[in-house]
C-alpha cells in the first residue's frame, strides 16, 4: 500500500517527520507544526490529483464516507497532535 510520504517533495517529508517527532515527543514548536501541515495538505492534493478513480459523493457533494478515496487508501499518516498548542 502507498504511503503519504510517496506524494511529498524531500523537503516537505522532512518538515512532516519533523513535526510528528516533535508532537510525539509532547515538544511544541508553532513554526514546525505549520510547516508539516503546509507539507501533510501539499501531499493530499497531489495524492487527489493523482487518483484516476471514481469518486461517489454523498448527497451534500461531498465523498462519500467522509474522506477522498486517494486518501483512504493511504498509510503513513501521523499525528501532529501536540506539536502545537494555540495560545
Amino acid at each position: 500500500m502507498a504511503t503519504i510520504q510517496e506524494f511529498m517533495t524531500a523537503a516537505e517529508a522532512a518538515a512532516y517527520g519533523h513535526a510528528a517527532s516533535l508532537a510525539a515527543a509532547n515538544e511544541q514548536d508553532r513554526a514546525a507544526w505549520a510547516a508539516g501541515g503546509s507539507a501533510l495538505r501539499a501531499a493530499e492534493v497531489r495524492a487527489i490529483a493523482a487518483f484516476a478513480g471514481e469518486v461517489k459523493l454523498n448527497r451534500h457533494g461531498l465523498p462519500a464516507g467522509g474522506v477522498h478515496p486517494a486518501l483512504a487508501q493511504l498509510e503513513g499518516f501521523h499525528s501532529l497532535n501536540g506539536c502545537y498548542q494555540p495560545e
